[in-house]
């Protein structure tokens, strides 16, 4: 079975628990990483911006929020399950600016550049983490930032390290993931930020020269 496939097949039956069991094994905090990776990539209204792995869209409010009615984003995720979740929030919440492309992310099916990307939840997840970054910086303008933010093992001791500790651990067990993996190890990022002891972190890249696509004009 092939690493997208195997993904699949995992987010299907995870698909339902996946916004409790993050929230549960963040104790909510997570909700402070999306906030602070949206600011960091520095967006206005009016932007496109592609969510990588976006799941069941727990990034989109926070994005709505950088760039208005007017923005436009684009969730792109391999599992079909955890895109339908997204299609619901959406539906909920009445946004139209909002499109989903189901596609392993490390071969983006994207025609137009992006101003910036975003991928929260999901380096560890992904088999092969430099190449993600690498063509997530390929569909960027030449302005453009991708950020990435995911967990880590919390440094230091006591009940809530041990807690959320082991609720990483569980998570990564549940979805098969090895849980000795540092991505930010496989790439060169231009920032690196750390939150609660280095339970959450942020990896911010500015698009290289030699990468960058031209805005297609509207």
């Amino acid at each position: 079975m092939s690493s997208a496939s195997s993904a699949v097949w995992r987010y299907r039956w995870l698909a339902p628990l996946y916004d409790g069991f993050i929230w549960c094994g963040t104790l909510g905090r997570m909700e402070h990483l999306r906030a602070r990776a949206v600011e960091r990539l520095n967006v206005r209204a009016g932007a496109l911006v592609v969510d990588l792995c976006c799941g069941t869209g727990l990034d989109f409010p926070y994005l709505q929020a950088a760039v208005g009615r007017t923005g436009t984003i684009i969730g792109v995720d391999v599992s079909r399950a955890m895109l339908e979740r997204a299609a619901a929030r959406v539906r909920r919440a009445g946004w139209r600016n909002v499109m989903l492309v189901q596609a392993d992310v490390g071969r983006l099916p994207l025609r137009q550049a992006a101003d910036a990307v975003l991928m929260t939840a999901a380096a560890a997840v992904v088999p092969n983490f430099p190449r993600v970054v690498r063509e997530a910086r390929a569909h960027l303008s030449p302005a453009g930032r991708l950020v990435v933010g995911d967990l880590d093992f919390m440094q230091g001791s006591g009940i809530l390290v041990h807690l959320l500790n082991g609720m990483i651990g569980l998570g990564h067990r549940l979805a098969h993931h090895d849980v000795r993996r540092r991505p930010w190890t496989e790439v060169a990022a231009a920032d690196r930020e750390e939150f609660y002891r280095g339970f959450l972190y942020l990896l911010v890249f500015n698009v290289a020269p030699s990468q960058a696509v031209p805005k297609v004009p509207a």
